[in-house]
């Protein structure tokens, strides 16, 4: 047996028990529980409408670690929306590599954990089971359902789909974990889509309902009351348009809204709301009264 071959034997032995360096997409410090908030919509036949507001909290466990890998546990409590029977979403296991995020499908996924971590090297796994990636691409198909994962900046997308409307898209973040888990059953049959309270903009907020001159709305854990006109108490700080627009088309007010948290709690909050009037005039010659507010 010549060098060469020494050489090669070796590293086949070695690498199957390198040490576990962290995967950027999904790590905890520690055992303890780590708890997001998250909100989005839910639909499906039952729900009246297109889709309704849902929040939870997302808690990430890692509940083993090996000198090749951890296994984390997923889980999705307190799950609250309008729905009539609230949304259930079982946990998920995934076992984590340098290279791997992978679901463990199990009937019994805490038992087949205790028995993964007992392995001194990883186990084979199914492709089909396989949720992220630190490098390259990944792509595959199992029947007509089509899977893939793209690394986009900072982010790992799972992204895997069915001709009939079934759908899964999971996002990670590097340094940050799960950002995204949304999931969907037919033609809008049923489904949920939750996204990571600090990935929220303001285009994700949802209005609520409206009624005469009120308007119910969320944003993140806040269900805000807005007027078509100042409320009582706001103070003036800015007047006419911004640049472009007509003087007087517009005016700032700044007070402190109350506000109701979706559990239940009050608060307030300062914010400046802009309301702006039209100068188009109608045709008795008085002028329109139309409004917009932010």
């Amino acid at each position: 047996m010549n060098s060469q071959q020494i050489a090669t034997i070796t590293i086949l032995v070695l690498l199957p028990v390198s040490v576990y360096a962290a995967n950027p997409f999904l790590d905890v410090k520690g055992d303890k529980p780590v708890s997001a908030k998250f909100h989005g919509s839910e639909w499906g036949d039952e729900i009246q409408g297109h889709e309704i507001p849902l929040t939870g909290q997302v808690v990430t466990t890692r509940i083993a670690k090996m000198p090749w890998g951890a296994i984390f546990r997923i889980e999705f409590a307190d799950l609250k929306s309008h729905a009539e029977k609230q949304r259930e979403i079982r946990p998920d296991h995934f076992i984590v590599t340098d290279e791997w995020i992978v679901l463990l499908n199990e009937e019994d996924n805490e038992a087949a954990a205790k028995k993964i971590s007992a392995l001194d090297k990883p186990p084979e796994f199914e492709r089909g089971e396989i949720y992220g990636i630190t490098s390259g691409s990944f792509d595959y198909e199992d029947g007509l359902w089509k899977t893939t994962i793209r690394l986009k900046g900072d982010l790992c997308i799972y992204d895997s789909s069915h001709p009939s409307g079934h759908f899964k898209k999971v996002v990670w973040k590097k340094g940050v974990g799960l950002v995204e888990y949304a999931s969907g059953y037919g033609a809008h049959a049923d489904g949920y889509r939750l996204k990571r309270a600090a990935n929220y903009t303001g285009d994700a907020r949802a209005a609520l309902f409206a009624a005469g001159d009120f308007v119910f709305d969320r944003v993140d854990g806040y269900y805000l009351i807005c007027t078509a006109r100042p409320l009582p108490g706001a103070k003036e700080v800015l007047g006419g348009g911004f640049k472009g627009e007509p003087r007087g088309s517009g005016n700032h007010f700044q007070r402190l809204r109350p506000v109701l948290r979706s559990n239940g709690g009050l608060c307030r909050i300062c914010y400046v709301e802009r309301i702006f009037r039209s100068h188009k005039k109608s045709g008795d010659g008085s002028q329109r009264g139309g409004r917009h507010f932010s």
